[in-house]
């Protein structure tokens, strides 16, 4: 399956990397947001506007169709809590404005609410070392709270880990997981680099269980999930229904996620919540009943950087407005926070291949006045296969490429040093190490077009010494170019 090529807050090119979203931790631009922000109710329309905006997806492609909960908010106002598609596709099982959804990597916000809890109460600091309460972990003297808190310790991915593809099956405890991984290097000196890490947060939960003496899922329901009345949030499994996670194939069809055990992420991904909870976090935040003022701000990031903890925070056009992605098998969700006039948008959304982060992008937009975006799905045309062949061939990333990509993620070099376009019965495929095998889909002229999440087309053009030349382009303007080197 293509997937992003980089997926970071300072610069993404959403065509082959590493999440189901169009980068989410990059705080989203209302389109139409005035310069200066007046509090107001939320537009009249807002929920129409939203449900057409939504059925743009999947008119061409019924793989691509919305699956989820979309739930915006403004103060104690809920303008739109509305429930669309299927929580289980093989049953046919509709969502409900109730339906829980594993929220993956937005579990990180609980923990990091807790470890300020934590701070607040002066029962621990920031810049504490990780060695004053896990003494044996390598490098824990020079490993801070924060730096687990900010995804600068340099502590690798235990979901990248090869053992974890099994792993994921079961439920495991933090000192499992941490016995796991805590044999590999760093991947730089702490404070040095920022490398999002599920790891940091496993760490973080065993911190909390060494200063409290109780397991971290019952600290956080205490001190966290209870004083908000957030009882629909649980750690690991729930009996109520739950969305199960839709995943893309190399047929293009969507397969649902089973087996997956959400508690086998740790703390770093194990809860399972509802848009209604999500926006009870939210307004405990806001309204200061979980953490002093100071804490919340730089929790949020909204100090003196914009990197938080689990959040990040930027300003735009006069709002301060912080987000984060949850991601897990199959679904993907996205809360985005608006503190200038306390508006709350929440997408959950139990399929990979609409972006959760996009979609609360473009509310977000609406709700500021702007117009509804044009989801544009691409029709493939009926071409001879005898005018895509000369496509095919073996190509190498242009040196100009190649730096772009140096600059922003040097690791994906090796991967997209070298691509391929293959001929597979009646159509071409593209290859890429790492990334996967996908279908190219004719548009004409050398154009093609993949049914992916960044919606990536392909432009093929010979040039005059009888070479080729393969440009990978994303809607956002983004380009990988490739120089064929051989022929089939």
């Amino acid at each position: 399956m293509l997937r992003q090529l980089v997926c970071t807050a300072a610069l993404a090119f959403p065509l082959l990397g590493c999440s189901p979203a169009r980068d989410e931790a990059e705080t989203p631009p209302p389109a139409e947001a005035a310069e200066e922000a007046i509090v107001e109710p939320l537009p009249a329309h807002l929920d129409s506007q939203i449900a057409d905006y939504l059925e743009q997806y999947g008119r061409n492609w019924p793989s691509f169709r919305f699956h989820g909960v979309i739930l915006v908010a403004r103060g104690n106002e809920i303008g739109i809590h509305r429930a669309f598609g299927l929580a289980d596709l093989s049953s046919e099982v509709p969502n409900e404005a109730s339906t829980h959804f594993r929220i993956g990597t937005m579990s990180a916000q609980f923990i990091a609410a807790a470890i300020m809890v934590l701070v607040d109460d002066g029962k621990l600091s920031l810049s504490d070392p990780l060695g004053k309460y896990l003494p044996d972990y390598p490098n824990g003297k020079s490993i801070t709270v924060e730096h687990l808190l900010t995804h600068t310790s340099g502590v690798p991915n235990f979901t990248d880990m090869g053992w974890f593809v099994d792993a994921k099956h079961t439920p495991t405890t933090s000192q499992q997981l941490i016995e796991r991984f805590r044999p590999y290097k760093l991947e730089h000196a702490p404070g040095e680099e920022t490398t999002p890490s599920n790891s940091n947060y496993v760490l973080l939960a065993a911190v909390i269980e060494k200063v409290t003496g109780s397991p971290f899922e019952t600290f956080v329901a205490a001190h966290v999930l209870t004083p908000l009345a957030m009882n629909a949030t649980h750690f690991g499994t729930t009996e109520d229904q739950q969305a199960v996670g839709l995943e893309f194939n190399e047929a293009e069809h969507l397969d649902p996620v089973r087996g997956v055990h959400p508690g086998s992420l740790g703390a770093a991904g194990g809860y399972v919540s509802t848009a209604r909870d999500l926006l009870a976090f939210n307004r405990g935040l806001t309204n200061g009943r979980l953490l002093t003022e100071e804490a919340r701000d730089r929790m949020m990031g909204r100090l003196e950087s914009d990197v938080g903890y689990a959040w990040v925070t930027n300003e735009v056009r006069g709002r301060t407005v912080s987000g984060w992605p949850g991601i897990i098998d199959g679904i993907n969700c996205s809360v985005l926070n608006v503190a200038n006039d306390d508006t709350v948008v929440i997408v959950l959304a139990n399929t990979e291949v609409v972006s959760a982060g996009g979609v609360a992008q473009d509310i977000l937009a609406m709700v500021y006045g702007g117009e509804p975006p044009v989801y544009d799905e691409h029709r493939e045309i009926s071409e001879p296969l005898v005018k895509q062949v000369s496509a095919l061939g073996h190509y190498t990333i242009t040196r100009k490429t190649e730096e772009m990509i140096a600059a922003v993620d040097p690791a994906q070099l090796d991967s997209l040093a070298e691509i391929d376009v293959v001929l597979r019965k009646d159509h071409l495929v593209l290859e890429i190490s790492g990334h996967g095998n996908k279908r190219m889909h004719a548009l004409g002229n050398g154009r093609f077009f993949f049914k992916d999440l960044p919606r990536t087309t392909a432009q093929y053009s010979a040039l005059t010494d009888g070479k080729g030349r393969l440009v990978l382009v994303q809607p956002g303007g983004a380009e990988l170019v490739f120089l064929r080197k051989r022929s089939p």
